[in-house]
């Protein structure tokens, strides 16, 4: 059995209110809000309107690089 949820929040003027959103990889979010007037949640509530940004490979690595240094000066 497969559910979905269309959500969609509305303040107590009747507005339509930006839901809250913690994926930065969303092409949707914009300031960890989610820019589209309504979503559909999966079963396990996850949006299923999410469209991931593609990183490219050489940017992906640099950054996990970065972090890495970072992580091993604090872990010394």
């Amino acid at each position: 059995m497969v559910a979905f949820i269309i959500n969609t929040m509305y303040n107590f003027m009747g507005d339509i209110m930006k839901l809250n959103c913690e994926n930065c990889f969303c092409i949707y979010e914009e300031n960890g809000k989610c820019i589209l007037d309504k979503i559909e949640l999966d079963i396990l509530g996850q949006c299923t309107e999410c469209i991931y940004v593609n990183l490219e490979q050489d940017v992906l690595n640099d950054a996990k690089q970065k972090l890495l240094k970072k992580y091993e000066i604090l872990d010394t």
